[in-house]
């Protein structure tokens, strides 16, 4: 008889795969970022708050690949817990580094698009919510620094790459499900098929053995 396929990972884990992989590859930017900024273009930056605020992600970053080795699943509450971490190591970074004047605040984006494409709609107003009031809270609030339009260019480069990949990732994920889904629905089918047909076979040998009983009943 056929046996179900088994589905694939489920989607809040893969996920936070890949939020994790943009995470790290954001974050290794923004430190490249700040480090031609002080090396080349003179920024003057309050650099042990700035590198601190990105080791700190760096750690948050090591104690979700541990997390993700572990089979509890992940729920779409602790999910949402990382998106919010983010967006406050986003303002962080941004309050050491200019605030709202600094090419990468549009950086925001990111973390909202993520959430509106893979959280329910009340997780992703949460996330859209906290990205406005770090961004209202950095037109007022910052260490004032001289940036380049350069840094705008990166960061337009950097956000259109990064929401790319997620969104096609998750897609092509959600097309995977998709399709093991109808693959075990036409499985079960095929199943209830196979039933449907073997207990006809049971009804129909039920109702001709008993005529054939009574028969031999009297014959003998």
């Amino acid at each position: 008889m056929p046996t179900a396929l088994p589905l694939p990972l489920s989607t809040p884990n893969r996920n936070l795969v890949r939020l994790t992989i943009v995470r790290g590859i954001t974050w290794t930017g923004f430190l490249m970022a700040i480090i031609v900024g002080i090396e080349l273009l003179a920024f003057k930056l309050p650099v042990t708050a700035v590198v601190s605020v990105v080791i700190a992600m760096g750690m948050l970053n090591i104690a979700t690949w541990w997390r993700l080795g572990r089979p509890r699943a992940v729920s779409h509450g602790e999910y949402l817990s990382h998106l919010l971490a983010d967006i406050a190591g986003l303002t962080l970074l941004f309050y050491f580094s200019g605030g709202s004047t600094n090419p990468f605040i549009t950086y925001y984006l990111v973390p909202v698009t993520i959430a509106a494409a893979t959280l329910p709609w009340r997780h992703a107003w949460i996330i859209a919510a906290c990205a406005m009031a770090g961004y209202s809270f950095l037109m007022f609030y910052y260490h004032p620094i001289r940036l380049h339009i350069l840094g705008m260019w990166l960061n337009f480069g950097l956000s259109a790459g990064l929401v790319t990949f997620f969104i096609y990732k998750m897609a092509h994920a959600l097309r995977s499900r998709d399709k093991a889904l109808s693959r075990t629905r036409e499985a079960a089918l095929r199943n209830e098929q196979v039933l449907a047909v073997a207990t006809q076979a049971a009804g129909t040998a039920h109702e001709l053995g008993t005529p054939l009983s009574t028969m031999a009943v009297l014959l003998k």
